[in-house]
């Protein structure tokens, strides 16, 4: 799939993580469906960032996210739901994701 994410940095940064969010939602337990944010422990809470942390990786701790479901950490009801009970449902919902994620305009927020 290709998927937009956005990190924002403030002027605290690097002492607190970056906002990062998804500008292409994707069907995924650990994405939030409404605002695009990936639940990921060490951006959600600020005890648990390093500063050493780079937008490295954050990517990398995303990209491990997207292909590995934390299920004990779902933000994303329908998501894992669907993953636990109707996993052919999930992975048709996912290749559906990946379809539509070729057509992104840049311009917006889109669920896919």
């Amino acid at each position: 799939a290709v998927l937009q994410v956005s990190l924002s940095y403030t002027e605290e940064y690097n002492y607190v993580p970056p906002t990062v969010i998804f500008t292409t939602i994707p069907f995924h337990p650990n994405v939030d469906p409404r605002t695009g944010r990936p639940c990921v422990d060490f951006l959600d809470k600020p005890s648990d960032w390093n500063p050493r942390y780079t937008m490295s990786s954050i990517l990398l701790a995303i990209q491990a996210l997207l292909s590995n479901p934390v299920l004990e950490d779902f933000v994303n009801l329908e998501a894992a739901d669907a993953l636990l009970n109707r996993p052919e449902l999930y992975r048709q919902m996912v290749l559906n994701c990946v379809k539509v994620s070729r057509q992104i305009d840049g311009k917006s927020i889109r669920h896919v």
